[in-house]
């Protein structure tokens, strides 16, 4: 027990005043009414190029990058620069706050301010796992899972540092399977969505269609020119090279050619029951 909460101080700095603020922050079971979309999934599952589709829509507004709001780190460390807030800025937002709930409402409400209108789109893959919390703080919630080939998915995180499990095609079957199952979990939920890339890729307009009745609006052309994608601060970046262009399947069934057959017997041994419930393996 001991180790566990020496553990846990590391995380947030050795410093039991931070880590009961996190805590606290948490804990609170405080309710936001403002409308958002979380758009959830596995790593490289295509959740960067869903939140920029929906954010092009005329009513929805976005922050790049993700808020990360539920994931288990030190929320208050200023280098997060949470919605784009810097240094004191930051610290007085913080301070303001009564949880991470209040946090977001009121930043999610100073950002509609700025950009104008009604939606804001919130994309953080591994927020996938925290949906009972997420539902239970943004009651009015919409949530649009994306699900991709996990063995795709696998290649793809081979260019992104960013993706922990990346290195251990067990790792990365193993995680792949629990963030999918926990989105799963949701499908009888009218406040879900489940979009697959595969058949996002293939017909842009009809499942843009489908997702923007979901979320009570009309799709509009202007979100399908990938011009709109291009001013994202993360279109420079080798893992989201492919953000600024025309939206294709070429990179669908790509473990075919990239993964060596002992990766994929393995990939299926671990997430093979996952893999055959969204028609992924026979």
């Amino acid at each position: 027990m001991l180790g566990t909460l020496s553990l846990t101080l590391r995380r947030y700095g050795g410093d039991p005043r931070v880590w009961w603020r996190n805590v606290t922050w948490r804990r609170r079971a405080d309710v936001s009414r403002v409308p958002v979309v979380f758009v959830v999934g596995a790593p490289r599952s295509g959740t960067t190029l869903l939140q920029k589709v929906i954010e092009a829509h005329s009513e929805c507004f976005a922050h790049d990058g993700e808020t990360a709001m539920f994931n288990l780190q030190n929320l208050f460390l200023l280098e997060r620069r949470h919605f784009g807030l810097e240094g004191e800025a930051l610290r007085s937002a913080m301070s303001e706050a009564r949880s991470r709930i209040d946090f977001m409402d009121r930043q999610i409400r100073r950002l509609r301010d700025i950009h104008g209108g009604t939606l804001f789109v919130e994309k953080t893959p591994q927020h996938v796992l925290k949906l009972p919390t997420i539902l239970a703080g943004f009651p009015d919630a919409r949530v649009v899972h994306v699900v991709r080939d996990g063995r795709d998915a696998f290649c793809s995180a081979q260019s992104n540092a960013g993706v922990p499990q990346r290195g251990s095609v067990i790792r990365f079957a193993t995680y792949w399977r629990r963030c999918v199952d926990a989105g799963l979990a949701f499908d009888d939920d009218p406040r879900l969505r489940r979009i697959s890339y595969e058949a996002f890729t293939a017909d842009p307009d009809q499942v843009l269609a489908e997702i923007m009745n979901h979320l009570g609006l009309e799709s509009e052309p202007e979100q399908l020119d990938s011009q709109t994608r291009v001013s994202d601060r993360r279109a420079d970046r080798p893992e989201f090279q492919r953000l600024g262009g025309e939206i294709s399947s070429s990179s669908v069934g790509r473990w075919r050619r990239d993964l060596p057959p002992e990766m994929v017997a393995t990939f299926e041994r671990v997430a093979g029951p996952t893999l055959r419930r969204l028609g992924y393996l026979d």
